[in-house]
């Protein structure tokens, strides 16, 4: 089965709903959500150092994707106290 095109027949089998093959929603969404859920069921312990940080930057940058940026200014700064 060729690759090339495989995408838009399955978004077109999609929209037909026709019981063909469906895409996958990304790992990433929800990302926020389960997030805060982590956070708010078991603590700031149940979280590493940047996934605190991408809480703080949520707000922030509300329409951006903030681990990349969490990440980064941890590794060019101290950790964050326990």
């Amino acid at each position: 089965m060729p690759v090339i095109g495989c995408q838009s027949f399955i978004l077109e089998n999609k929209r037909k709903g026709d019981g063909g093959l469906t895409e996958a929603a990304p790992h990433y969404h929800g990302h926020r959500e389960r997030l805060r859920g982590r956070f708010r069921d078991a603590g700031a312990d149940a979280l590493s150092d940047y996934e605190l940080l991408e809480l703080l930057l949520f707000r922030a940058l509300p329409r951006r994707d903030v681990k990349p940026l969490a990440k980064t200014l941890l590794a060019n700064s101290a950790p964050l106290p326990k």
